[in-house]
């Protein structure tokens, strides 16, 4: 869910979850585009480090919401 959810909003995604050796969910860091740029699928303690090109951010779907309902502030 979180790969679509980063490409639906355009935004990164960046999804921490504990180490269990039963987790559903990686922790993962994923682009706007939708691809994932880190995953750690381990019952061990682990760190992840990358770089986020915040031009990649797209208000494309920020844009298109309805004035009359709700209204940003930026």
């Amino acid at each position: 869910m979180l790969v679509s959810r980063a490409a639906e909003t355009q935004r990164f995604i960046l999804g921490a979850n504990n180490s269990a050796p039963d987790q559903k969910c990686p922790t993962m860091i994923i682009a706007p585009s939708g691809k994932v740029l880190f995953e750690v699928v381990s019952p061990y303690t682990a760190m992840v480090n990358s770089k986020l090109n915040l031009l990649d951010v797209s208000n494309s779907v920020l844009d298109q919401a309805r004035m009359d309902v709700i209204s940003f502030s930026r």
